[in-house]
């Protein structure tokens, strides 16, 4: 027999002995004490039962209280994070619309929509081909400056190369002391702008634009910002490396500008660029 089984039979051996007591003898005093100790286990058990109970039941409803508060925070998040991301949305179409009044024509508004199915290559995929005029070797560029140009086309998408990529190159110049180069991506966060000879000043910080030199982007654009310049160790030209104002990974709406549009004359950002540890 189990120990629970035992409890329960001396039990009711107690409680029946009890009320036999009081059955033969009435109901004196010396017998109602005397079943008041004899019940007193019961009692005391009785009233833990009652008390654990309602504290159980007061758990229950405190943690359905806390799920029903933890749905309604994750859904006042998602709200907020829905938001957010139209406020985003609105800035950037904001910013592309004051871009497209920079762009005296030939502009073309494009959104991403994936990315370049090489791995080896920094590209990008946008809703617009040659059913919307877009040409290969057209600039694409965002509010923040130069992105890269159009690699291919197709009827109704096209290819970017972002100015990253290591097929990337454009002629540039540094904006304050007008000396030239060209840009050339590394295949990273950062550019390098090449055949500035030693002795030629370079101070990090410049902002660098596109030149018009290499007849495929407006001059003028901005491009970025030199963040590294070396000339020790190196025979005849620095070493610079160029932090891009336009942040690849970023992009999602820019405009694909014809090689004959007019540009006026785009401000370079004052926020920090896109920068990354030195490899």
């Amino acid at each position: 027999m189990s120990r629970t089984r035992k409890r329960l039979l001396i039990l009711a051996v107690v409680v029946i002995t009890a009320l036999s007591m009081m059955f033969i003898f009435g109901k004196s005093q010396i017998v109602t004490d005397t079943l008041k100790a004899l019940l007193y286990p019961y009692d005391v058990m009785s009233n833990a039962i009652s008390s654990a109970t309602v504290k159980y039941g007061g758990l229950l409803d405190a943690a359905e209280e806390n799920k029903k508060l933890r749905a309604d925070l994750m859904a006042a998040q998602i709200e907020k994070q829905g938001y957010s991301e139209i406020i985003a949305e609105s800035r950037r179409l904001h910013e592309l619309l004051n871009l497209r009044t920079q762009i005296e024509s030939g502009g073309t508004a494009v959104h991403v929509v994936g990315r370049g199915y090489d791995k080896f290559a920094s590209t990008l995929i946008i809703d617009k081909g040659q059913g919307q005029g877009i040409v290969k070797d057209m600039p694409v560029i965002t509010a923040k400056g130069l992105a890269g140009k159009v690699l291919s086309v197709r009827k109704n998408y096209s290819d970017i190369i972002l100015l990253t990529d290591s097929n990337f190159s454009v002629a540039v110049r540094l904006r304050d002391s007008r000396r030239e180069g060209v840009l050339t991506g590394s295949g990273h966060e950062r550019c390098i702008l090449k055949y500035v000879p030693i002795e030629e000043a370079v101070k990090e910080g410049e902002i660098v634009i596109t030149s018009g030199l290499d007849g495929i982007f407006q001059p003028g654009i901005p491009v970025g910002r030199v963040v590294k310049v070396q000339t020790e160790g190196v025979e005849f030209f620095q070493y610079i490396e160029v932090a891009p104002f336009v942040q690849p990974y970023a992009i999602e709406e820019a405009m694909v500008v014809s090689r004959s549009a007019a540009l006026k004359n785009m401000q370079a950002s004052d926020a920090k660029p896109a920068d990354a540890t030195v490899r």
